[in-house]
């Protein structure tokens, strides 16, 4: 249900599950793995039909891919930086709810 949601909106996957598993008493490094685990897949098929179809532009895909994985790793150690840090981990609570 969350999936189709997501979809029929246009929001992103996680402005769905992350919510809902922190509700249900997920911690929030756990939410926001498994959320993103769940998108992989999800790009990952998308992907897929794309190149099936032949309508993926490989040169931006690549492009886009180098500085994606630029600022993964930017924001992962600024995170767990904030994360030791602060010894919270409701502080990415936060930064979920404010994207």
């Amino acid at each position: 249900m969350g999936g189709w949601t997501s979809g029929a909106l246009g929001l992103g996957g996680g402005s769905i599950f992350n919510p809902v598993m922190i509700a249900l008493g997920v911690p929030p490094m756990v939410s926001s793995s498994t959320s993103m685990y769940m998108i992989m897949y999800s790009s990952a098929a998308s992907t897929i039909i794309y190149l099936t179809y032949g309508t993926l532009d490989t040169n931006f895909a690549i492009w886009l891919s180098f500085w994606s994985s630029v600022g993964i790793v930017i924001g992962n150690s600024v995170i767990s930086t904030i994360v030791k840090s602060y010894k919270r981990q409701s502080l990415l609570l936060f930064i979920v709810v404010a994207i």
